[in-house]
């Protein structure tokens, strides 16, 4: 065995390895985020038990000789074979000039990322492959961590080489065990070794002491404005560093957005250059300072609301999930005046307080919300079910679940989301005292338990009645459909591919333009008074009845959707379509099963309420059931089908 620290590039006849694995382009989409993320969990998970000061992470960039980085005779050597192999390779050929270009300059730019107060890499100094430090430089998908971790999956250690121009990197520890060790990787690609064509390098390179890759057991020295001392931790220094772009505010955003929590309640902090982010100066980096200035309004407001309902939270609760799992509910609720602050979303962080991702949760108050998921059996579960980026909970992973730990990690989130649904809706809609009469639709809000058959309005004391805000919606056009169908056809269902929705409202704003009254279409190609004929079959002409204003209620105490308008034409065959929209203006049909006009039921053929007469200036009360519950964002869409 050669004793000779080196960089090493293994040989295998396993096959070759392009320049950018799977592992490697899961973080290309966001790479400085990506960085930001998954080095600060896996500082916070290696937080050392003996001190009672928090975890620290400092990114900090340096320059250096090129000529300085270790091995970099046969580090540039192993490149150039790269390059020459592959020079010519339509998708390689150009990233690989890149980054023969980079390595061949005098000076390079590197990033350090040192933590302090952890544990450091425990299992420098021995051969043991279960060790956090095997693992993390020579493990493949797999990870020590337990259930308390935020990350377990084994693949975020390879976003340190993703802003890396030449894909290397050199981690360094100190354990507080007292060891000290480093070792280099880069990932470059398979090239051939030989005359026998079979044989390829593993396109993995390690800077190490000897044959079999063990680290170098000794201090790190690259960056020499830096030294460790005696604290412990772990320095991550990445060769080549892209520091183009807004690369210092979107880690300052990721660590804000990703580990708020963390920072608020456990102290946390880090330090990116020379702006420090810490319980102290968060506040006025988010509102005062120009790190977010480069974020849309949805992030800025996310990363607003974390800070308030953490610092400020107008409702408060913890729920038990399961037997013991405690679950913290923080919420705010908006006026119409400062609704903008709202983020209309729920936060979904579990411990060691790491934001997982964020949902929408339709409800007509504005809102915040974040929900808190502490060190406990549900963190376990849900951990299992999360995706490699730690970004989503996803069902399809229950597969690699035992049976019965399938069964109880269904139960225990379905238990959770809906104790969390339950609890923002309550403490929102509890506020809303004001009561509204929408042109009299407070008097024709009929029980599903009539009979129908009395045509005369059905009269409810305004005391027994809560209306919830009005929004105001209009319609939109749609295809015609053929009166020779046997069968009732979804005429709806290519109305608005590939458009954005005109009656699109967001939380009572109406944001569509005045759709023209009577708008005539004659089958799918859209021309205007020309009837289509085909053989036997006959087509009618569909018109959208637009200009008309419809008010949208929602009464809790009858759980009775209620759309009032007045028809401004007279028409036959007419059928109205109820449509819910999200914050982004995309709709979704919601299927009504049953509805009421004026307090007499009406067919209700697949989700949609066939009008069978409409007359000018007479108002209509159309309530209805389905399956989606309270009040809600809408579009109506209102036809008639001509001759």
């Amino acid at each position: 065995m050669e004793n000779e620290n080196k960089w090493r590039f293994p040989t295998s006849t396993e096959g070759e390895k392009g320049l950018d694995t799977t592992d490697m382009e899961l973080f290309k989409k966001d790479p400085d985020g990506a960085l930001a993320r998954e080095i600060c969990q896996n500082s916070i998970d290696a937080h050392d038990s003996s001190t009672d000061k928090p975890s620290y992470v400092e990114f900090q960039t340096f320059e250096m000789e090129t000529k300085d980085i270790p091995g970099y005779a046969d580090l540039k050597q192993q490149l150039k074979a790269c390059y020459d192999f592959k020079k010519d390779d339509e998708k390689e050929g150009e990233q690989l000039r890149k980054m023969w270009s980079t390595i061949t300059q005098s000076r390079i730019k590197c990033l350090r990322i040192s933590d302090y107060n952890t544990t450091g890499l425990n299992g420098v100094e021995r051969d043991d492959t279960s060790s956090p430090f095997y693992k993390l430089t020579k493990g493949s998908g797999s990870s020590n961590k337990n259930s308390g971790n935020g990350g377990s999956k084994g693949i975020g250690k390879f976003a340190a080489f993703v802003p890396s121009k030449v894909h290397t990197i050199f981690y360094s520890t100190r354990s507080n065990e007292g060891y000290k060790g480093y070792i280099g990787i880069s990932k470059f690609r398979s090239v051939p070794v030989g005359k026998n064509p079979l044989m390829l390098t593993t396109g993995t390179g390690y800077y190490s002491s000897d044959d079999s890759l063990r680290p170098i057991r000794s201090p790190f020295h690259i960056d020499t404005g830096f030294d460790r001392g005696e604290n412990s931790g772990t320095d991550i220094f990445v060769i080549g560093f892209d520091d183009t772009g807004d690369w210092q505010n979107k880690i300052i955003f990721k660590i804000l957005d990703s580990f708020m929590v963390a920072i608020l309640k456990n102290g946390f902090k880090a330090k990116v250059d020379d702006i420090e982010v810490s319980e102290r100066t968060v506040k006025d980096i988010i509102f005062n300072s120009e790190v977010l200035k480069n974020r849309t309004e949805a992030e800025i407001r996310g990363v607003k609301a974390q800070y308030n309902l953490l610092t400020n939270a107008k409702h408060h609760t913890t729920i038990v999930v399961g037997k013991d799992s405690k679950v913290e509910v923080f919420v705010n609720d908006y006026s119409r005046d400062n609704e903008m602050d709202a983020s209309k979303r729920i936060e979904w962080i579990r411990y060691p307080y790491m934001k997982i991702f964020s949902y929408r949760k339709r409800l007509v108050t504005p809102y915040s919300a974040l929900c808190i998921i502490e060190d406990n059996e549900l963190n376990a579960k849900l951990r299992k079910i999360e995706n490699p980026e730690h970004t989503e909970w996803q069902n399809e992973r229950l597969r690699d679940l035992s049976d019965e730990d399938k069964i109880i990690t269904k139960e225990l989130r379905k238990d959770l989301e809906n104790q969390v649904y339950n609890y923002i809706k309550e403490v929102t809609q509890k506020n809303i005292s004001k009561k509204v009469d929408a042109q009299g639709a407070g008097e024709f809000l009929p029980s599903f338990e009539t009979n129908g058959d009395n045509e005369q309005d059905i009269k409810i004391p305004d005391d027994q009645v809560e209306i919830l805000p009005i929004q105001r919606v209009k319609t939109k056009p749609l295809p015609a459909k053929n009166t020779n169908d046997e069968q009732t056809h979804d005429a709806f269902s290519k109305a608005s591919e590939g458009d954005e929705s005109e009656g699109a409202i967001n939380q009572g704003e109406n944001k569509g333009k005045k759709v023209d009254a009577n708008t005539e279409h004659n089958g799918s190609n859209g021309s205007q008074n020309n009837p289509i004929g085909d053989g036997n079959k006959k087509a009618v002409k569909t018109v959208s009845l637009g200009g008309i204003t419809f008010d949208y209620l929602y009464s809790k105490k009858t759980e009775k959707h209620i759309i009032h308008f007045e028809s401004t034409v007279d028409e036959d065959d007419v059928e109205l379509k109820v449509l819910s929209v999200d914050e982004g203006n995309n709709t979704e049909e919601i299927n009504i099963t049953h509805a009421q006009i004026n307090g007499v039921d009406c067919d209700v053929k697949e989700g949609k309420i066939q009008i069978m007469k409409l007359e000018k200036g007479k108002s209509y009360n159309i309530a209805f059931v389905c399956s989606d519950d309270g009040l809600m964002s809408i579009e109506v869409d209102l036809y008639a089908y001509r001759k």
